[in-house]
């Protein structure tokens, strides 16, 4: 079964913190700190994107995304949504994989809509 595909939109807003690699650290007896690393992409790092201007079917793209995939399916998001970027991709790799934090929130502003949703991006699976 293939995971649906995110829709094709350009978000007019992104807001993220940029963290490194997952990594933990171990105290050893000797009192030395081990650095331990879990691999090459950051993960459980949320994303907040909205999308304004929408009509109303473009907004239902993603309300009927999160109903195909739920809150715990991961999924690629499209190069559109980082259009407007200066760098497409300097928060996260092409191939990264996300997942729904929340279900979106959609609210009318006259006949459009604005969407807001926030998403945890993990790791892929070679």
């Amino acid at each position: 079964m293939t995971t649906p595909t995110f829709p094709s939109l350009e978000a007019r807003g992104r807001s993220y913190e940029l963290q490194g690699a997952p990594a933990s650290e171990t105290r050893q007896i000797t009192g030395w700190v081990v650095p331990r690393r879990h691999g090459p992409v950051p993960s459980g790092v949320p994303i907040s994107l909205e999308f304004g201007a929408l009509r109303l079917s473009e907004a239902e793209l993603i309300s009927d995304h999160y109903v195909a995939v739920g809150a715990f399916e991961p999924f690629q998001i499209p190069a559109t949504v980082w259009q407007s970027h200066a760098s497409l991709y300097d928060v996260t790799p092409e191939d990264q994989a996300f997942r729904y934090a929340a279900p979106p929130a959609r609210v009318r502003d006259g006949a459009l809509f604005t969407v807001t949703l926030t998403l945890i991006s993990q790791q892929t699976t070679p």
